[in-house]
């Protein structure tokens, strides 16, 4: 429920609570559980491929204890692995299943921990900026200050856990709405406009 009215960070806590009990318990079902619910915070977060990853590493922990995702979660877990690969197409979502397959439990429970942390440190800096402006997003805002750096829509996805495609949605949605056409002019509005902080070595 958390997830499904976008409070990622409350979401997480949920599961985090459930993966101390199931490391606490050497329950790897739970953990299974975990694994698949956290990705699906980390999908609806824009973060299609650590979701994939985790779905892939679930899966192989699933056969490794001889149980299968019950139907009311395939139900629901369906719905955001289609949504993960639409996100990153055929190719990298095999790509990205195939490298959790590879992860071990406790690899996979590092990921999660990780998206954790990412989520509470994008919520602290949310709530520390003033309200948004010109109608971007806390994701825009992340990849506006990310091209005011001077990366590449490729740098973008890899420092965000977002693919190349997600990358440049967004860049696209960025200077729609700041009505640009290039991305050196949506960085001069950032600046002029405090969506972004100058720094000695801005572009």
């Amino acid at each position: 429920m958390a997830r499904d009215r976008g409070d990622y960070v409350a979401a997480l806590n949920h599961y985090g609570e459930a993966l101390a009990f199931a490391l606490a318990h050497h329950d790897r079902r739970i953990l299974a559980h975990v694994f698949e619910g956290a990705a699906s915070v980390a999908i609806a977060r824009d973060q299609a491929g650590r979701g994939a990853r985790l779905i892939g590493s679930a899966a192989t922990l699933r056969e490794a204890i001889g149980i299968e995702v019950e139907a009311r979660v395939w139900h629901t877990l369906e719905h955001w692995i289609e949504i993960a690969r639409s996100t990153l197409g055929v190719a990298e979502f095999a790509a990205a299943w195939a490298e959790g397959r590879a992860l071990t439990p406790d690899a996979a429970v590092t990921e999660v921990t990780a998206l954790a942390a990412d989520a509470r440190d994008q919520a602290a800096t949310v709530a520390s900026e003033p309200a948004p402006a010109f109608g971007l997003t806390s994701r825009e805002r992340e990849v506006l200050r990310l091209l005011a750096a001077g990366r590449t829509n490729h740098e973008i996805a890899d420092a965000l856990f977002i693919s190349r495609r997600t990358a440049t949605t967004h860049v696209t949605n960025i200077l729609a709405k700041l009505g640009v056409e290039t991305r050196t002019a949506a960085v001069s509005v950032a600046y002029e406009h405090g969506l972004v902080q100058a720094t000695s070595d801005r572009p």
